[in-house]
């Protein structure tokens, strides 16, 4: 289900940038603060629905967000450069 889908591309996101067994996700010798783990959790999930998808209006559906926040979120993250 699409619920299934998301899970798996939160659980994968988080496992690409180590964020396992509750280990903090490194950034040299020093541990990012939530906010940045967070930045990058959605990031992650946002390349990788950006590489599963055409159009925002498909991540959106796929996110269950609106498009106007998927626009907003690849631009804050990024993503988006237009």
């Amino acid at each position: 289900s699409e619920k299934d889908m998301l899970g798996k591309s939160i659980v994968n996101a988080m496992v690409d940038l180590g964020v396992e067994n509750n280990q903090y996700i490194k950034h040299g010798d020093e541990a990012q603060s939530l906010k940045e783990q967070l930045f990058n959790v959605e990031k992650n999930i946002f390349i990788n629905a950006l590489s599963q998808y055409q159009s925002t209006r498909e991540i959106a559906k796929h996110l269950k967000i609106s498009q106007s926040s998927v626009v907003r979120k690849l631009k804050h993250l990024g993503l988006m450069t237009y």
